[in-house]
């Protein structure tokens, strides 16, 4: 995988120069969240820019009833194995819009 940028609990740090003003990320809830991910997300082949990873993490907050800061949504993926393009402080990945089969509602 190709270097990416610093990531914080806010998302990709796009200057090392203001890293201060951004939080660590909390690791306490990073195994519920990769567990959710494998179960409801499907990887395609192709990266998809029509969603973010701010707006994945808010559809997985409201599945799972807990905030999920946006870094641990982008180091869920990254340790899953999706691929990533950091796009400012967000980032696109290889992730399908439609949820699994299984997990329809």
């Amino acid at each position: 995988m190709r270097n990416l940028p610093k990531l914080a609990k806010e998302g990709f740090i796009q200057d090392p120069k203001t890293s201060k003003e951004f939080s660590e990320i909390p690791f306490d809830n990073l195994e519920i969240i990769k567990n959710h991910i494998s179960l409801n997300y499907k990887k395609i082949k192709t990266i998809k820019r029509s969603v973010t990873s701010y707006g994945l993490k808010h559809r997985i907050e409201d599945d799972l009833g807990f905030y999920v800061s946006n870094g641990e949504c982008i180091k869920a993926f990254i340790d899953l194995g999706y691929e990533v393009q950091p796009i400012r402080i967000n980032a696109y990945f290889n992730v399908s819009e439609k949820l699994k089969k299984s997990q329809k509602k």
